[in-house]
């Protein structure tokens, strides 16, 4: 059976882009808290210049943490925005049996994600790509 254009975007949703939108906040979070380590050290290293009276040198450190976990807050939200977006599913009988288990199990991983942490969402990505999709959509 051939799938559907609702079966399609079954697997858009449910796989492809959950598994973009996790990829990404795996990037996003990495590159934040690298910004703010880089912070971190600039600020350690620029603390010298406070008795010199320079709080411009230890001022930019502090903002570049800041950047970086605001940047790690927003992968947050952005991927709790994404496992909380409600997608209309069709009943199971509706679905094409090539994709009915891959999507009642990123269904179940979404719900780890949701409720979990960091650790939840990078070991998805390892989930979803180990998922066998030959014949159901997989790109």
């Amino acid at each position: 059976m051939a799938l559907t254009t609702a079966d399609t975007e079954l697997m858009e949703f449910h796989f492809h882009g959950f598994l973009r939108a996790l990829r990404r906040y795996r990037a996003y979070v990495i590159a934040g808290w690298a910004i703010t380590l880089g912070g971190a050290f600039g600020f350690a290293g620029a603390i010298h210049g406070v008795d010199r009276g320079d709080l411009f040198i230890v001022g930019l450190p502090v903002v570049t943490m800041a950047a970086g976990i605001l940047i790690v807050h927003l992968s947050i939200v952005f991927l709790e925005t994404y496992v909380s977006t409600p997608f209309p599913v069709p009943d199971p009988v509706n679905i094409d049996e090539s994709i009915r288990e891959p999507i009642a199990a990123c269904k179940a991983i979404m719900v780890d994600v949701a409720g979990g942490g960091w650790k939840e969402a990078f070991d998805a990505v390892r989930k979803l790509e180990a998922m066998d999709l030959s014949g159901a959509g997989g790109k």
